[in-house]
């Protein structure tokens, strides 16, 4: 896993960028992050620093290790889907 100090430029990404990565929608991204599932930073006063967990941010100020995100393994979020939906 790559430290957040030792991180650069290319190993970052945003928001919808973690939606391609992932292939679903920037809201799912958004709700994983909300859920605490994902692990993602965001700059203050300048610096890169973790987000703190249940902390409200705006989802375009996030930002996620790429490395994190291939790893990621999806689950559903929300209602458990009755059978035969879908």
């Amino acid at each position: 896993m790559i430290e957040l100090e030792q991180a650069k430029i290319a190993d970052l990404t945003d928001s919808v960028g973690a939606s391609k990565i992932l292939a679903c929608s920037v809201e799912m991204i958004r709700q994983y992050v909300k859920k605490n599932r994902m692990r993602c930073f965001q700059f203050e006063e300048g610096e890169l620093v973790e987000r703190e967990p249940g902390a409200l941010t705006r989802g375009k100020d996030l930002l996620f290790l790429r490395q994190d995100l291939h790893a990621f393994e999806r689950k559903p979020v929300g209602r458990p889907r009755a059978e035969g939906e879908g």
